[in-house]
């Protein structure tokens, strides 16, 4: 069940990686992985797995930790 589960999460987190990247949607993002997988001739769960590695030590661009941080700060007032 563990294996199950982190294969699951790192699908999901490789998505949300090409999402941001690339402005897509979940089932865009799942497309291309599954395109990718089967073009390179890879288990997906790895080529899910690879990618998050490939990004690991990556910075992510001052925009996108602006905008998380203000909405991390203002996420708990209330609308």
């Amino acid at each position: 069940m563990y294996e199950f589960t982190e294969s699951r999460a790192t699908m999901e987190r490789s998505k949300g990686v090409l999402m941001l990247e690339s402005g897509v949607n979940a089932a865009r993002a799942f497309e291309v992985l599954v395109w990718r997988s089967h073009d390179a001739n890879i288990k997906l769960r790895e080529l899910a797995h690879q990618l998050l590695q490939a990004i690991t030590d990556v910075e992510l661009p001052v925009t996108v930790l602006e905008r998380s941080t203000t909405f991390c700060a203002e996420s708990h007032r209330k609308p």
